[in-house]
């Protein structure tokens, strides 16, 4: 999607979203990441306000033609669904933390570079960033936002720096932790956890 800026990501993916969904939905995180590091957007995390739209967009997914559900290990917590035109860009559905305001939604992923959230609303796209978010993903570098102690964190972290290219930076703590972990990983380390791997892409 190079050439895309925020808003015309927003715009895009709003266009394949069922109807209803686009009346509740917030996309977050890695996609517009990739905007700036000029990575390949791996999927659209949607996020909602209450666990009812999250249902709500579940059953809205499940019957609409265009899409197909995809079995994958969090399915409970974050069903997700390729259009027949995106096969290779799946829409998640976060069904395990929700939002009820973009900014409270970008500032709570573990890392700056993902500091982002937007919606469309009667045809207008809104967006915003964390304050440094798109420096971090621009220069690619990895700033701990909120740290977790969670084997996923640190696994996150690991493809961040050795898949994207990223470097740490004034973290010397979790740089040390995730040190000590990626020894113990194997090469090739699982993408997907239920307590939410899709939160942070």
């Amino acid at each position: 999607m190079i050439g895309f800026d925020p808003a015309s990501l927003l715009t895009f993916v709003w266009n394949y979203l069922p109807w209803s969904v686009r009346m509740s939905a917030f996309l977050g995180g890695g996609a517009f990441r990739s905007l700036y590091d000029q990575t390949t957007i791996k999927d659209f995390d949607l996020f909602f306000p209450t666990h009812g739209d999250f249902l709500a967009a579940r059953d809205a997914f499940d019957s609409d033609e265009e899409f197909s559900r995809v079995e994958n290990e969090g399915d409970a917590l974050y069903p997700c669904y390729v259009h027949k035109d995106l096969p290779n860009t799946p829409f998640n559905l976060i069904g395990f933390r929700h939002h009820a305001d973009m900014l409270e939604l970008a500032e709570s992923f573990d890392f700056r570079c993902c500091g982002f959230a937007g919606y469309v609303f009667a045809g207008e796209a809104k967006f915003c960033a964390v304050p440094g978010a798109e420096d971090d993903a621009r220069d690619r570098k990895l700033r701990v936002m909120n740290p977790q102690a969670a084997p996923r964190f640190l696994r996150r972290a690991r493809r961040y720096v050795e898949t994207y290219g990223y470097d740490f930076i004034d973290e010397t703590l979790i740089d040390s932790r995730y040190e000590v972990y990626a020894r113990r990983l194997p090469q090739t380390c699982p993408q997907g956890h239920p307590s939410g791997s899709s939160g942070d892409r």
